[in-house]
């Protein structure tokens, strides 16, 4: 009998404009599926497409795919997963740029993925994903302080969010960016039924089950927030750096000051240029006595940001939790930081 299998594809590389205009004629790939947990090999492929079929690629490979799975999928469930989220190929290479460019997390890359997730709308009007896109950039301006006006940022974000929910209900990414952007407005609890519904759609989502373990830990869950942050780790081997922050976020509250060492550390060495990880990590260390650490870490955050300010930074913050609010405030502020 053949095990359960995990299956999920992601795009992994970032591809520059540059790279685009060179790339192939055709499309090749060698597609191998695994056991998640034993590692036997299942099931290989060679795909051969002219580039500018990439929509007839993805669906050989996932009727393959579909295919060896131990589950019989319901209709429903088949159309769903059969369903594209963009006939264009212009469209969907577009989104990709803008995805990549959203992951810089700063001021000018979001304006710049911004404009690029329109672009995307411009060339396929019904890219559901793509508003999506565009309302996290919204949400994140209102998160990061680039906002002027920071309310109509939010406004802004919710509006687009549920504009691609109202496009494309089945589509669990849509439901992570309205988590997010329900999070950012306090609305936590139902952030985490947002997050529900998108593991209904794909239980592999490690993104939403990683989004969970933030959450419960800012409304003062952190025991629960372990859990769901190692499946998320399970399921996506090659997480950034945000994983191993939640994670050690989770702990430092737990007041495990070496767990949460060990995985603040990973999160900096995947993203220096984290604020927040820097500030839990300068909090583990006080916590662990070695003030000296903790301070040092103090010091990259006023290198990094210099007018950086707690108070500023907690009131887009979205730790809920009074007791633990006030338990980073106090750690932070024995280390001159107000």
């Amino acid at each position: 009998m053949m095990a359960m299998t995990n299956v999920y594809y992601r795009f992994t590389h970032k591809v520059s404009n540059d790279e685009y205009a060179r790339m192939p004629a055709r499309l090749r790939l060698n597609v191998l599926l695994s056991d998640a947990g034993s590692g036997q090999a299942l099931w290989s492929t060679r795909l051969d497409h002219p580039a500018r079929d990439l929509f007839a690629a993805q669906d050989e490979l996932a009727k393959g795919v579909l295919a060896m799975l131990p589950v019989k999928l319901s209709e429903a469930e088949a159309r769903r997963l059969a369903q594209r989220q963009t006939r264009s190929v212009e469209a969907w290479q577009t989104f990709m740029r803008a995805q990549a460019a959203l992951l810089v997390r700063s001021r000018a890359a979001n304006e710049e993925a911004r404009t690029m997730y329109w672009s995307a709308i411009g060339a396929d009007p019904a890219f559901a994903r793509a508003y999506s896109g565009v309302a996290l950039t919204h949400a994140l301006e209102y998160q990061l302080g680039w906002a002027r006006d920071p309310a109509a940022a939010l406004a802004r974000a919710l509006e687009l969010a549920q504009a691609a929910i109202d496009m494309n209900p089945d589509l669990p990414e849509a439901h992570w960016v309205l988590a997010f952007v329900h999070a950012q407005r306090r609305e936590l609890e139902r952030a985490l039924r947002d997050l529900d519904r998108a593991l209904r759609l794909n239980p592999s989502y490690a993104d939403a089950y990683a989004f969970q373990g933030g959450i419960q830990t800012y409304v003062g869950r952190p025991a629960e927030a372990v859990p769901l942050l190692r499946q998320a780790l399970r399921l996506n081997g090659d997480a950034g750096s945000l994983y191993f922050l939640l994670l050690g976020r989770a702990y430092y509250f737990l007041g495990d000051h070496q767990q949460a060492r060990v995985n603040l550390d990973e999160a900096l060495a995947r993203n220096p240029q984290s604020v927040e990880g820097r500030l839990y990590l300068a909090a583990t260390w006080a916590l662990a006595g070695d003030e000296a650490s903790a301070r040092w870490q103090v010091d990259e955050v006023r290198m990094l940001d210099p007018g950086f300010s707690v108070r500023a930074w907690l009131e887009s913050y979205p730790l809920t939790d009074r007791r633990q609010r006030e338990r980073l405030q106090t750690a932070l502020a024995g280390l001159g930081l107000q």
